[in-house]
């Protein structure tokens, strides 16, 4: 969230500084409409930005805890299912809930979901040899229970993120909507009224043209593109914090946020490489994009941890 607080905070500094000059605007309607849509736009920043930055870990922790239960549980099925089958001279299942037994731990939530599912299914077939193995009468309903809770789960994190998301789509157009209101508008105006209201102008002009990280010349306005995206844990769907988004053409880093969230802005339009980077995983191939002048390109990485076989 560096990146738009940053601009939240830049934008909010020249409403402030353009508010302090009332007699600049009182008379001109045109002008005092401009300078309330800032202030509208910057309200509607900051209600946002202060939702996003409320943590994310209450989400995720309720998920990860039920991911590590499920393990434990599906785990302590699979060894049934090979008893079962065992008993049963059933080959193929007994093969079947190995398999189970071997990739469960790094598998996405959707596929231990399917996986949990199949047991179930399979056990099912000998009910007789279940019921006689099992370590209570309650074993499989228990289970059924607790598949049906982690589904829930994973389902519930996966809105919660589609509307952080969603929130963040917002909070880019707002940030365009400012920076398009104020290179088409109020630099305009600010400029006009050089001449009668000089420190107005000279602190508007400070604020408005500091270093940018971008290349360009001096005093150049920013390109309004954008691309954002999510880095996650493609087994257990979590975001992966901290991870280096890299655009080859700006020779920038951005490091993805606690919600495995990145932003990298004030881009012109052009061709861009976008590349992905966290320790403990393996490197996915670059991406390649190309940006009109006011495109927004999502681009997700799914991480595959190092030295893990394919779920």
């Amino acid at each position: 969230m560096i990146t738009e607080i940053r601009r939240h905070q830049t934008y909010k500094a020249l409403h402030r500084i353009l508010s302090g000059y009332p007699q600049a605007f009182g008379d001109k309607p045109l002008a005092q409409a401009s300078l309330e849509s800032l202030g509208n736009y910057n309200d509607q920043l900051s209600a946002m930005l202060t939702e996003l930055l409320r943590p994310i870990s209450a989400v995720y922790r309720p998920q990860r805890d039920l991911r590590d239960n499920m393990l434990v549980t599906l785990g302590d099925m699979t060894s049934l299912g090979i008893l079962v089958a065992s008993k049963a001279g059933d080959q193929p299942m007994k093969a079947l809930m190995k398999d189970y037994k071997k990739v469960i731990r790094s598998v996405s939530n959707y596929r231990l979901h399917e996986i949990a599912l199949h047991v179930v299914q399979e056990l099912g077939r000998y009910p007789e040899h279940t019921a006689g193995l099992a370590t209570g009468p309650d074993e499989m309903e228990a289970f059924n229970l607790q598949i049906a809770g982690f589904a829930d789960m994973v389902l519930n994190t996966g809105l919660a993120l589609n509307t952080r998301r969603t929130m963040r789509g917002q909070v880019r157009q707002l940030l365009k909507d400012c920076h398009s209101l104020l290179a088409d508008e109020l630099d305009k105006y600010v400029a006009v009224q050089r001449s009668a209201y000089p420190e107005m102008y000279a602190s508007y002009r400070n604020m408005r043209m500091r270093k940018r990280r971008y290349k360009g010349n001096v005093g150049e306005v920013p390109g309004q593109a954008d691309i954002s995206g999510m880095v996650t844990d493609s087994y257990t769907g979590l975001p992966v914090a901290n991870a280096s988004i890299t655009l080859l053409q700006q020779e920038s880093v951005t490091n993805t946020d606690t919600d495995g969230y990145y932003l990298i802005d004030e881009l012109y339009e052009g061709t861009y490489s976008v590349g992905c980077y966290a320790p403990g995983y393996q490197v996915p191939a670059q991406v390649e994009t190309n940006l009109g002048p006011n495109d927004s390109q999502v681009i997700d990485f799914s991480l595959m941890p190092e030295n893990s076989p394919a779920g």
